[in-house]
């Protein structure tokens, strides 16, 4: 298994009065990563340059196929975010088009759901949904839970749980 790592500066945290709460520069990296490693793992593989969209509201944590929250990420994440993944930032509604029990992809190859991520002491979750177009007039989707450990100031990706794929 290939390990996502990346150096996390833990001081500007301390230093900038985060007390229970992650650095949004961490909370950020956390999305990045996770989309990333979801990606690479997508349930049809895709070859050649993708059309990638990334949703722009924050799905349910743990939940399979990622139900949406309310919540809109914040314009600097999803920025970041979209420009990790070399994406666009989509409305879901705009691209995931259903009618009749079948749905369709329009104007992306791929799009991506993200979770806010759940950080406890050395721990991370972030859930990731990416659905791509299947079989005519179908999608298929999968979501994970992608589980990181922070060792010596790094977050590493030790583990994928599948929560649903079709």
């Amino acid at each position: 298994m290939s390990f996502l790592m990346l150096r996390e500066v833990l001081a500007a945290a301390l230093l900038s009065g985060f007390i229970g709460a992650q650095a949004p520069s961490t909370v950020s990296t956390l999305e990045r990563l996770a989309a990333k490693a979801a990606m690479e793992r997508l349930p049809s593989p895709k070859t050649g340059v993708l059309k990638i969209g990334v949703d722009r509201m924050i799905v349910h944590s743990g939940e399979a196929p990622g139900g949406r929250d309310s919540v809109r990420r914040a314009d600097d994440r999803m920025q970041a975010l979209a420009q990790g993944l070399n994406a666009t930032a989509v409305s879901r509604g705009d691209v995931l088009v259903c009618a009749d029990r079948t749905c369709m992809l329009r104007g992306v190859d791929v799009l991506v759901s993200v979770s806010e991520p759940t950080v406890k002491g050395n721990q991370a979750t972030v859930t990731v949904t990416t659905v791509v177009q299947g079989r005519p007039r179908r999608v298929q989707y999968q979501t994970l839970n992608v589980i990181f450990e922070r060792r010596a100031g790094e977050w590493r990706i030790v583990r994928f749980e599948e929560l649903g794929i079709s």
